[in-house]
């Protein structure tokens, strides 16, 4: 199988606008196409008990809002949580729907980039309650800001479908939700087909799903994350 890396994957695209889409892959090898194309930007890793590469599928009882859901799926970042969330998320779509499911981006760093300097700072200072999953320390939250790093390199954490906003001060509430919205106006929608693969900087671009409105569905996606070291606060 010929080495296709070098040829489909534009490092410096990736750098500058935070996504690449790949076409024309094989479908009958995407596993091996999968690790390699991420693999050429970063270290494929796993997380937790997960395989290194995940099947992302409708399934029945899932919670809604999650990647086995089928309800949309609000804008954010991977693995708010975790000390360290992988710089990369690697998607390669198998089998979609004619309609619904649809891939939703927008640039995290631009949106933060629009707030004034105060409330940048206030992004940076705030420690947010990311709770974590109920099979991890049983859910209990982790205090993390929206932005850290340097200018040079930043790391967003971004989930707010996932926190209690009652709880949070009313300014840093109301700052996080018109993020979200910001972020809504400016967001990119696109229908992956077969033999495509999506590959995001999980530090800048907040990802999402619309629903998925076919039943029964056949979308099915490989999913696998990618690591770099973490920028310093």
């Amino acid at each position: 199988m010929p080495n296709i890396l070098k040829s489909l994957v534009d490092k410096d695209v990736l750098a500058n606008r935070g996504y690449v889409l790949v076409h024309g892959l094989d479908t009958n090898c995407a596993r091996e196409e999968l690790l390699r194309i991420l693999g050429d930007v970063a270290n494929p890793v796993a997380f937790f008990d997960q395989p290194m590469i995940m099947d992302v599928t409708p399934l029945e009882g899932a919670q809604p809002t999650s990647y086995a859901g089928k309800g949309q799926f609000d804008l954010h970042t991977d693995l708010t949580f975790h000390d360290a969330p992988p710089a990369h998320m690697a998607m390669f779509c198998i089998a979609a729907d004619e309609v619904g499911g649809d891939s939703v981006l927008a640039d995290g760093f631009s949106v933060f980039d629009s707030f004034s300097l105060n409330e940048q700072q206030m992004f940076r200072e705030s420690l947010i309650p990311f709770p974590q999953p109920k099979h991890i320390n049983g859910g209990r939250p982790v205090l993390r800001p929206i932005m850290s790093g340097t200018d040079d390199i930043r790391l967003l954490r971004f989930r707010l479908d996932m926190l209690d906003l009652a709880s949070l001060p009313a300014d840093i509430r109301n700052l996080l939700v018109e993020f979200r919205k910001r972020a809504e106006q400016t967001m990119m929608q696109f229908h992956m087909q077969p033999g495509e693969l999506q590959l995001v900087n999980n530090h800048r671009m907040l990802h999402g799903r619309t629903a998925i409105t076919t039943i029964p569905s056949k979308r099915h996606l490989l999913r696998a994350y990618g690591s770099l070291p973490m920028p310093t606060a």
